[in-house]
C-alpha cells in the first residue's frame, strides 16, 4: 500500500469480499466527510463617529473576499470595548449604537445548523438560524 496512491477500491480488490484472496474486511463506504474552507472575509469602513442625540449608526462594507460554502451563513456581529463583548448580531454590517467607546462590526461565517449554543438564540435572527 502506498499512501496517497493506493485507493480503498484497490485494497478491497485484494480481500475475499472484493474477489481477492486475503481474508480481511474493509468498510468501503466508511464515514464520509466534506472539508470546506469557510472564510468570513473582511470589512471596510470604520472611523470616528459623532453621534446625534446619543445615538449613531455604524455601517461597514463587505470587501467581497469571503468564502461562504453551501449551508453556511454570514452573520455580522457588533462588539464593544477592548474585550470585544458581543452586543448584537444581524444580517448586515450596520448597527445602531447608543454607548460611547470602541465598537467593532465583525463578519462571522458559520453553519447555523451546527451552532447549538442556546444562550445565543436571542442574538441570532430566526432567518439566520
Amino acid at each position: 500500500m502506498e499512501l496517497g496512491v493506493t485507493t480503498g477500491f484497490d485494497v478491497n480488490g485484494l480481500l475475499v469480499q472484493g474477489g481477492g484472496a486475503i481474508c480481511a474486511a474493509l468498510d468501503v463506504a466508511g464515514a464520509q466527510f466534506s472539508v470546506t474552507d469557510p472564510n468570513a472575509g473582511t470589512l471596510s469602513g470604520g472611523a470616528d463617529v459623532c453621534g446625534t442625540n446619543g445615538a449613531a449608526t455604524l455601517t461597514a462594507t463587505a470587501n467581497g473576499d469571503a468564502n461562504v460554502p453551501a449551508g453556511y451563513s454570514t452573520v455580522y456581529v457588533l462588539t464593544q470595548g477592548a474585550g470585544l463583548t458581543i452586543v448584537n448580531a444581524g444580517a448586515a454590517p450596520s448597527f445602531d449604537v447608543t454607548e460611547d467607546g470602541l465598537s467593532r462590526s465583525t463578519p462571522w461565517c458559520t453553519m447555523p445548523t451546527r451552532w447549538t449554543c442556546p444562550s445565543w438564540s436571542w442574538v441570532l435572527p430566526r432567518a439566520l438560524m
